[in-house]
């Protein structure tokens, strides 16, 4: 029977464990994927195209189709935040809440 300070233990390492893994991926990504310069269809292109460079966990199924979510999300969020930001009512350029113009945005 395991006790807690194993229990603890072995959450530790697993929490250690998973910190490298996305400081993997995040070196990863910030090497390759532009996430806001690049198309869904840009960026499952690149991915494709560095499965041998990737680490095996990467390539899994459940990360492929996470990635596919996350290019997606990301690429969709993007296109809509440059047409609400190009059609935004600009008004005075002072603080909506305040009015003070030193809070300019």
């Amino acid at each position: 029977m395991e006790t807690i300070d194993n229990i603890k233990k072995e959450n530790e390492e697993l929490k250690e464990k998973l910190f490298l893994l996305e400081k993997e991926y995040d070196e990863f990504e910030a090497m390759y994927f532009n996430i806001k310069e690049n198309s869904y269809d840009e960026l499952v292109t690149i991915r494709n195209n560095l499965i041998s460079e990737r680490s095996e966990w990467m390539n899994s199924d459940a990360f492929i189709n996470y990635e596919n979510g996350m290019f997606k999300y990301f690429s969709e969020f993007v296109k809509e935040w440059k047409m609400y930001d190009e059609h935004k009512t600009k008004g005075n350029s002072s603080c909506p809440l305040c009015r003070c113009p030193l809070c300019r945005t």
